[in-house]
């Protein structure tokens, strides 16, 4: 059974989560001697990162990487690892490991093999999966009319109509998955209204097949009031 945690400000959702999260990967590290952290770009988890660089998580047993990436350099503005430096890696006390998506391949599709290899070393089932949704119900780079293959780790994908860059790099669907607690992390009416819809079984969205498959590993954070 999905976990569900609405506020009503952002302030007091980005402390509880960043709080909850810190705890994960505590408890993680304590059984396992280490933790696996995903998370995504775009600009509603940066408050959310900031807020976790202030924790006292035992970072520097904690392996880091994305959900997807868009195939542009780390330093273009739509880069989701240029996000994340920004936001997280560089305000960490401890220096946590962190697996890229994007090499330096000209195209994404030639990476795959690569960046698979590098996520199968990291600590999984992941121990924390951080993500957003979209509100044509996507989540991670995975979109609606697209395979949800789970019998690989990464995918390239093309995205003609997303925002950012069409070349994208992303998780699979069994490699998302199979995360021991899924985040969901979303802002705004229309995300809320997309979530409802996939929870309620009302629309086929990779969210809707995702919730179906780990629902109750899935707790859901969101503030859909004016002020968020």
């Amino acid at each position: 059974m999905i976990t569900e945690r609405p506020f009503t400000e952002l302030p007091a959702l980005v402390e509880t989560l960043a709080a909850d999260i810190a705890a994960i990967l505590a408890r993680a590290v304590d059984a396992r001697g280490g933790a696996s952290f995903v998370v995504t770009g775009g600009a509603t988890p940066a408050p959310l990162y900031r807020a976790l660089a202030e924790t006292q998580a035992p970072w520097g047993e904690v392996t880091i990487t994305l959900s997807d990436e868009r195939w542009v350099a780390p330093d273009d503005p739509a880069s989701n690892e240029g996000m994340v430096r920004r936001e997280l890696l560089s305000g960490l006390p401890g220096k946590a490991r962190f697996v890229p998506l994007k090499t330096a391949h000209a195209r994404a599709a030639e990476a795959v093999s690569a960046v698979e290899a590098a996520i199968a070393e990291m600590p999984r089932p992941f121990d924390v999966c951080l993500l957003g949704l979209g509100a044509d119900g996507h989540i991670a780079s995975l979109f609606p009319g697209e395979p949800m293959r789970a019998d690989v780790l990464v995918l390239a994908v093309m995205a003609p109509n997303a925002a950012g860059a069409v070349e994208r790099l992303s998780l699979s669907m069994g490699a998302l998955r199979t995360s021991r607690r899924i985040v969901l992390l979303f802002t705004g009416a229309a995300k809320l209204a997309a979530y409802r819809a996939a929870r309620d079984n009302l629309a086929e969205t990779p969210l809707a097949a995702f919730l179906a498959e780990a629902g109750d590993r899935v707790a859901a954070y969101w503030c859909a009031e004016g002020a968020c």
